[in-house]
């Protein structure tokens, strides 16, 4: 049995922290945390400067801190932070340079940087000394910037200037009625009337505007990640003193080591009598929110949450269990704990100091009670397996996996591939040369670890072919096809697209959302009900509300290679005789016959509203010159009609070789400016093109379109057609071909493209069709069907599947991928 560290009932009413207050004063906090308030204020927001004043614990103030940086930094998650070593160095040379924050014109120097130009006034006693600066390009606007100082009374800091101000506040001597700019060139040098004069004209522009321009300049740079605080107070444990109390049995528990660490595994024991179910649709449920820290040496060492949704299912248990795991090395811990009743008015707040002991691997030792540590155990090496290759991004052919073993308890390693069983070794050197295929495709190697008895002790995976844009969900535990009772552990393992943050991930057991975890481990032990098939889901949401997800079945009586989940999802769209888009189709309109077989359909959806990936590929080969302008224009306004804000495009071009020009955004800015900074050269390598941009879209999920404008011939791809061809079937990207030259090989060719992955192709007359063309894409894009079906053919047959969407409407014609090879 594992050892149990703590039992012990619990009464919110006794551990309450006492209630934040709703404000606090800089005056009474710690010297530090005053300083780092006034080192920062010209950063922070009013709300965020109250939360800080709110904050009671020092450990929440250094995490308050580190967190309030990190939501500036330009790559997060790095060190150095460079958003912050550059705030701190420009405030050094302010001070420096004008021994002051008080000056207007330190405030703008940290904000901006030291200005390229600074003009001076040498204008007597005339006008107050002026100083207007000049900034090229100001990274926090994205522009160039101009800026007017002035000093009143001729001494002390300098005012930065607002347009609202008027003129008159610039002028030391009143000299009758002239105006301010009559005055300036009577009295000032030649030089300074040329800088005023543009000032003026600057002026005049800062008023068209709404005098925004000082204003802008004052503000503190964007929050790279504006939901932070939200965030923090989110994972906060204070809890108000007025708050009904909630009774619970905590219990902790060291199961097992992980690697390095140690697995505590904590269970909190509700009396379901003081909680209270809720009714959601046709079911009743307990539902609980878990927010916990752990603390090491009086520092926030790390912060998790966690919701638990309990359904119920006949009789209420006396006892409601909510299990959460944690992965610590050995040592000592302060565990905080807050559960909420998100239905019930209880809470419960607890502090316990968390010994953490030292296990051999694969065995559980007596631990620490009370702060008194058990008589040591020998140390055994941990099992372990790391898996390594040559690369990982645009692999072909045949590439080498090493794996990286530790551990005297593992005596053979099993290499996988796509869940695959290829080799197995029982002596070094661990590694296996796989043939990936020759095109890109996104593979998983998986190796594992086994004991003398068979029996699985340590794993790694690496996903070959990746792509930038991956959000994979991927559930580690169970094993499809593998036999549970009582209980499972579900594990996930999450890979998210580059710059995206996860939200959140939701375990499911059957059609139930059991559990919700917001940050890893991403962990959760389900009850299981009676014997039977079952399978659990795991489902990631990003902060955008896109999604992927999981599945694994298991208690069945196929064997786990035999067990296929995937589906197959088929984008269509449907034109009448008339040739009008038809958007009033349902599911029993639809067969869809793979290989000649008729499957059957488990999704079928109208996808008005399913975010669309847009990718514009367009030629700028030497022959475009003439027409780079039309085109360029017509593919903003594309951009403009089609890009919502749940969408995104991105711009690729290509002559001899392809240039990822703007990644996928939803900004217009951005794709404008990649599409300004194009320029007409070179020859035409449209095959290696076309593969690059389909390339692009790997780990995209969802509607995804490749546009491609070209006006001649492949001229220099090393890329085959054929193997183009396959490799956009394989994809899953509709293509949309546009040619506005080239000859009827060349023109065969787009067409075969686009059909083949239920696209179109056009051949407009000149540039001028354009903005139609693209209507007609858009339209297209926003009335297509999504049809779903698991393969009948299993996971044995990897060649290639024919498709055959068929609808009952008499003279309808059907655009949808033509086939495709099982990954």
């Amino acid at each position: 049995m594992p050892f149990r560290l703590l039992v012990v009932p619990l009464l919110a009413a006794a551990l309450l922290a006492p209630a934040a207050a709703l404000g606090g004063r800089a005056d009474d906090l710690p010297e530090p945390y005053k300083r780092w308030l006034d080192e920062v204020e010209i950063l922070m927001s009013r709300q965020e400067r109250r939360a800080f004043l709110e904050l009671e614990k020092d450990y929440q103030r250094d995490a308050f801190i580190r967190r309030f940086w990190e939501a500036r930094n330009p790559k997060p998650g790095t060190r150095p932070n460079l958003f912050k070593e550059r705030y701190y160095q420009r405030r050094t040379e302010a001070l420096a340079e004008f021994d002051t924050l008080l000056d207007d014109r330190a405030r703008i120097w940290i904000l901006h940087g030291e200005p390229g130009d600074i003009f001076e006034t040498d204008c007597a006693l005339l006008l107050w000394p002026i100083q207007i600066w000049y900034y090229r390009y100001s990274e926090t606007l994205g522009g160039e910037l101009r800026l007017v100082f002035y000093q009143p009374g001729g001494g002390g800091p300098f005012r930065l200037w607002r347009p609202g101000e008027g003129t008159e506040v610039l002028i030391a001597m009143r000299l009758a009625d002239s105006p301010f700019g009559e005055l300036v060139r009577r009295y000032c040098s030649s030089l300074v009337y040329e800088e005023i004069e543009a000032f003026l004209e600057r002026l005049a522009e800062y008023m068209r505007e709404g005098a925004l321009g000082p204003v802008r300049a004052e503000r503190p740079p964007r929050i790279l990640d504006p939901e932070w605080l939200r965030t923090f107070h989110a994972f906060s444990t204070d809890v108000a003193s007025d708050a009904a109390p909630l009774t619970a049995e905590l219990e902790l528990r060291f199961p097992r080591r992980d690697r390095q660490r140690v697995v505590v595994l904590g269970e909190l024991r509700v009396p379901a009598a003081e909680a209270r179910a809720a009714a959601l649709g046709d079911r009743e449920a307990f539902n609980f929110q878990l927010t916990g820290e752990v603390l090491r040496d009086d520092e926030l060492f790390e912060s998790f949450r966690y919701r638990f949704d309990l359904p119920l299912r006949g009789d209420v248990p006396e006892t409601l269990s909510l299990a959460f795991e944690r992965l610590l090395r050995p040592g000592s811990y302060q565990l905080v704990l807050k559960l909420e009743d998100l239905y019930g008015p209880g809470v419960l707040r607890l502090e316990h100091p968390l010994q953490v002991p030292a296990l051999t691997a694969g065995a559980v030792s007596p631990a620490a009670v009370e702060g008194v540590e058990s008589a040591p155990e020998e140390e055994a090496v941990p099992a372990a397996v790391a898996l390594a290759s040559e690369g990982i991004d645009l692999v072909t052919g045949k590439a080498r996996f090493t794996a990286a073993v530790t551990g005297s308890e593992v005596r053979k390693v099993r290499f996988l591939l796509d869940g695959r069983p290829l080799l197995t070794k029982t002596r070094p050197p661990f590694s296996v040369e796989l043939d990936l295929g020759s095109l890109p495709a996104r593979r998983r190697v998986r190796v594992v670890a086994l004991d003398a008895a068979g029996a699985e002790v340590a794993t790694d995976e690496v996903v070959v072919n990746p792509g930038e844009h991956v959000f994979d969900v991927r559930l580690v535990e169970p094993r499809p096809g593998s036999t549970h009772r009582g209980t499972v552990r579900a594990r996930a393992a999450v890979q998210l697209p580059e710059g995206a943050r996860l939200d959140r991930l939701h375990f499911y057991l059957g059609e139930t959302r059991v559990a919700t975890l917001f940050q890893e481990p991403f962990v959760h032990t389900l009850d299981l009900p009676d014997d039977g098939l079952a399978f659990v889901r795991a489902v990631g949401e990003l902060e955008d509300g896109h999604t992927a997800e999981d599945l694994v079945v298991f208690n069945t009586p196929l064997a786990p290679e035999e067990v296929e989940v995937r589906l197959v999802e088929v984008f269509a769209s449907v034109v009448g005789p008339s040739g009008r888009l038809l958007d009033d189709l349902g599911r029993d309109d639809f067969r869809v016959l793979e290989n000649g077989v008729e499957q059957e359909l488990l999704r079928f959806e109208r996808l008005e509203n399913l975010p669309i990936f847009a990718g514009l590929l367009l030629d700028t080969s030497a022959s475009m010159a003439e027409s780079l302008d039309q085109v360029r224009a017509a593919a903003l306004g594309f951009f403009r009609e089609t890009v919502r804000p749940r969408d995104r495009a991105a711009v690729i071009t290509f002559s001899e070789e392809p240039r990822l020009a703007a990644r996928f955004t939803s900004d217009l800015d951005t794709l404008a400016g990649a599409l300004a900074g194009i320029r007409a050269e070179s020859s035409t390598a449209l095959y290696d093109s076309v593969m690059f941009g389909l390339y692009y879209f790997r780990g995209v999920e969802g509607q995804r379109a490749l546009v491609v404008l070209s006006d001649g011939e492949d001229r220099r791809s090393e890329t085959s057609f054929e193997e183009l061809l396959r490799f956009a079937r394989a994809s899953g990207v509709t293509l949309y071909a546009i040619g506005l030259s080239g000859g009827r090989v060349g023109r065969g060719k787009l067409t075969r493209m686009a059909e083949e992955t239920g696209g179109r192709a056009f051949f407009p007359r000149s540039p001028e069709e354009l903005p139609g063309i693209y209507a007609a894409i858009q339209a297209d894009l926003r009335s297509r069907y999504l049809l779903a079906y698991q393969s009948s053919h299993g996971g044995s047959d990897t060649g290639y599947r024919a498709i055959d969407v068929l609808v009952a409407r008499p003279g309808a014609e059907v655009r949808a991928l033509t086939g495709y090879f099982p990954r």
